[in-house]
């Protein structure tokens, strides 16, 4: 017999977990309507980095922290030790990116785009600051899944979702 929990946690799993994905599709009518074609443009390139951005950052630690997590399951201070490499290794992958940005940003986008509505200050690099906390959303968000955790998962994927 399949118990209330187990339902309640699929529920919240599935359907809480694609928030943050739901908010582009739940912001389309505001994008579509509020912004012209050329604004529009910009916005998706802004996006399309900032993804680009978090798929290098998050370097399949996402992936990785869930297949070790059980690894470890048995040895708490083990466990420990893996989820700080792994926060640390972010941190470390983030700051690289930040100071990389900052030394190149502004020139690899005017090279790409010339000089026009598309420059890396600010929104640049506020694509970069958001690829770095998505990181650690996704990363944190599945070792939330692997430990079972479908309340915290609830109320940080809630908060993500508010936040977009």
């Amino acid at each position: 017999m399949i118990s209330k929990n187990f339902l309640k946690s699929s529920f919240i799993y599935t359907v809480i977990g694609a928030l943050p994905l739901a908010s582009g599709f739940i912001l389309l009518p505001f994008y579509t309507n509020f912004l012209d074609t050329s604004d529009f443009g910009v916005l998706a390139i802004y996006i399309s980095f900032t993804l680009l951005i978090q798929i290098l950052i998050n370097f399949g630690f996402d992936t990785y922290i869930g297949t070790h997590f059980f690894e470890y399951k048995n040895n708490a201070e083990k466990l420990r030790e893996y989820i700080g490499t792994v926060m640390v290794s972010l941190l470390i992958i983030g700051a690289f990116f930040i100071v990389l940005s900052l030394l190149a940003g502004k020139s690899s986008f005017g090279m790409i785009f010339g000089e026009g509505e598309i420059n890396f200050f600010p929104y640049g690099f506020m694509s970069v600051l958001t690829a770095i906390c998505n990181g650690f959303f996704k990363t944190y968000s599945g070792l939330l899944i692997n430990q079972q955790r479908a309340v915290r998962f609830f109320w940080v994927n809630i908060f993500n979702f508010i936040l977009t």
